[in-house]
């Protein structure tokens, strides 16, 4: 049983991905037909952001703050509306270990799957470049009121720890709007070239804690209570528990590795938890394979407490 493990906790960058592209993703829906706006298009640069962008206008700029697990993340939203055509360009500075490949393609999934869940299509679904970046770029259709039909593109890339997502939407889908989409995607220039993100620290080497948990008589089943309210967690055990406790990394943020273990010949399952703070994976071996050792597994397994926090 061990705590969150580096790397594999921003693979729940797809889920956070989704969610900054569709705080963006949401053409107005105008109640008919409008004439093209005219667009005063100005080149924006943001020394900040590393990168520059035509928009028809000053962009808004809002930072909205997002928590996951023990990480707050501010983005970085720059937003222009005239008429029906929404324009914006969001970064994000994620953590080292995020998975760039993966973050790509969940941003990309978000906005597939929005149109799909209000009954519209994907265009297409592919690569991207802006300069020496390569991305991911989709383009949607999307019902947008009155008989119409409106469309959403958009592109995603990295450089280094920051992930960039620029989008454009339309209430109307007509060649006019996507020769807007054009200019406008297409003038995204990001300075510098898209580095590669950079690994978590690993923790030095360190000897590992060892100590010995004797939990508490459970007198229904003749077992010990193996519990710890600073890891939010009980379970039943044959015996005493041994503890070995070490670091496993640095930064982003340290991550500690906790083991729970009494070996008593036990039988084959395993069970994994995840809360917003911690992963626990709950392993029961046993080598007998009559109604006993079946028995066993099930009082181990149906005593696991975790807490939510």
């Amino acid at each position: 049983m061990g705590t969150l493990k580096g790397r594999t906790f921003f693979q729940g960058g797809r889920r956070l991905l989704l969610s900054l592209l569709l705080l963006s993703a949401t053409a107005p829906a105008a109640a008919g037909r409008q004439a093209a706006p005219k667009l005063d298009w100005r080149e924006f640069t943001s020394e900040a952001g590393g990168f520059s962008v035509k928009f028809p206008g000053e962009p808004r700029l809002s930072r909205p703050q997002m928590e996951r697990g023990p990480l707050t993340l501010a983005r970085n939203l720059h937003e222009v509306t005239v008429g029906d055509y929404n324009f914006a360009m969001d970064y994000v500075d994620m953590p080292a270990g995020f998975d760039p490949e993966l973050a790509l393609e969940g941003g990309i999934s978000g906005l597939s799957n929005h149109a799909l869940a209000r009954g519209g299509r994907v265009l297409t679904n592919g690569k991207a470049m802006s300069g020496a970046c390569e991305g991911r770029e989709a383009v949607v259709s999307v019902p947008s009121g009155s008989g119409r039909t409106g469309f959403m593109q958009a592109r995603a890339f990295y450089s280094g720890q920051r992930y960039y997502m620029i989008f454009f939407g339309a209430g109307d889908d007509h060649p006019a709007a996507r020769a807007v989409a054009r200019t406008y995607l297409d003038s995204l220039v990001i300075r510098d070239a898209c580095r590669a993100p950079r690994l978590p620290a690993a923790a030095p080497p360190a000897a590992v804690a060892r100590s010995t948990v004797e939990g508490r008589p459970d007198a229904a089943t003749g077992w010990r209570l193996i519990e710890s309210a600073e890891h939010g967690f009980s379970v039943l055990m044959p015996g005493a528990a041994r503890r070995e406790s070490a670091q496993a990394q640095v930064q982003p943020f340290p991550v500690f590795h906790h083991e729970y273990v009494h070996e008593s010949g036990m039988r084959g399952r395993v069970q994994l938890y995840a809360t917003p703070r911690r992963a626990y994976i709950f392993l029961a071996i046993t080598r007998g394979r009559g109604p006993a050792g079946a028995a066993d597994l099930e009082r181990f397994f149906s005593s696991v407490r975790v807490s939510p926090r």
